[in-house]
């Protein structure tokens, strides 16, 4: 189908720029598939890669 992406994707809302490169090197397997100023979207390989970038998220999150 056009148009349609079946890889896992998230959408990251950013209270500040991340430079690209950042990003790449913050998990194996991602992809970056949109950058705007506040957000990026990213695909990844595996549910695997997803969960563990999730995981790594939640833990930012908890300021740890």
């Amino acid at each position: 189908m056009a148009g349609y992406d079946d890889r896992r994707l998230i959408k990251i809302t950013l209270t500040e720029k991340v430079p690209a490169d950042e990003v790449a090197h913050a998990s194996k397997g991602i992809e970056i598939i949109s950058q705007e100023d506040d957000a990026l979207v990213l695909a990844f390989d595996t549910d695997a890669q997803l969960d563990d970038f999730e995981m790594r998220l939640a833990t930012l999150a908890g300021g740890e």
